[in-house]
């Protein structure tokens, strides 16, 4: 039987589309909103489990549609999850650390049981997505900073610019746990295996990293001069975005019986292995 995943399309989605045994649908195929869609498409792939990754991403989007990003993240998975929940296939909902990131706390990590600290409309929508997945028996994975070559995004926008020789504003105040698509996603396939899942589980890296120290990883990691500008997430337009978002993996390390990697280290595995980074 199949690993169903919704959001298909998008970077994490791919990274999981690429196993065997994984049926990756994107928009086109499966619109998570609707209710005949996603009853179809559980009938023809009868899977054993349906990873949600689908949702509406974009922090500052969000921001300026807030009656889109709840239909797509808060509907889109009440839609999955229910679908799910009347056919018992187990669910994993993909949430973020962004409903539970907050003030700098220096060496804080945020265990699965914190209160919501919802800063914007996206990690609210992402609240309500997680209150859906909640009700109907779903695990909620919380993930953070997810990153590959290939795709659209800040990473790769940034590393052009250092390649060309154009300084790029890094935030100097914010930490989170930088996580490879890759990794990310054969971790949730092991996830999917394994029996009696907690109903919130926190994926990612150990250690904790600035952007600066992050995106210059990155850099010095692929040949590439880092140039950059500090800057303070004060001073940033869009939506607020939390200080401290480090995820406690405690209880994913119980569940999986290993320690998770470090950042960095996560980090110089997936330069290594993707070469010249010309995959997704």
């Amino acid at each position: 039987m199949t690993v169903l995943v919704t959001g298909g399309n998008g970077q994490l989605g791919r990274h999981l589309g690429a196993h065997h045994g994984v049926v990756a649908l994107g928009r086109e195929d499966l619109d998570v909103c609707d209710p005949s869609s996603a009853a179809a498409s559980l009938a023809a792939h009868t899977p054993r489990c349906v990873i949600h990754c689908a949702a509406l991403a974009n922090v500052d989007a969000c921001t300026g549609d807030p009656a889109r990003a709840y239909k797509v993240n808060a509907g889109g998975t009440e839609c999955i999850a229910a679908a799910c929940a009347t056919r018992g296939i187990p669910f994993l909902h993909i949430s973020t650390d962004y409903v539970v990131g907050g003030p700098e706390r220096p060496g804080h990590r945020i265990p699965v049981e914190a209160p919501f600290q919802a800063m914007s409309v996206y990690a609210r929508s992402k609240r309500a997505a997680e209150e859906a997945a909640r009700t109907h028996g779903g695990t909620i994975v919380r993930v953070q900073w997810v990153y590959s070559f290939g795709s659209a995004g800040f990473i790769n926008r940034a590393l052009a610019m250092m390649r060309s020789g154009e300084s790029v504003s890094l935030v100097v105040d914010q930490v989170g746990c930088p996580t490879p698509a890759p990794l990310l996603a054969a971790w949730l396939l092991e996830l999917a295996d394994t029996p009696q899942r907690p109903p919130v589980v926190h994926l990612a890296t150990r250690g904790e990293a600035t952007p600066v120290e992050w995106v210059g990883a990155l850099a010095r990691a692929r040949g590439i001069e880092p140039i950059w500008h500090p800057v303070s997430r004060a001073t940033l337009k869009g939506a607020p975005r939390p200080a401290r978002s480090c995820l406690d993996i405690s209880n994913t390390e119980s569940l999986f019986g290993r320690t998770l990697p470090n950042w960095s280290d996560a980090l110089r595995s997936y330069v290594t292995t993707t070469g010249d980074g010309s995959e997704v």
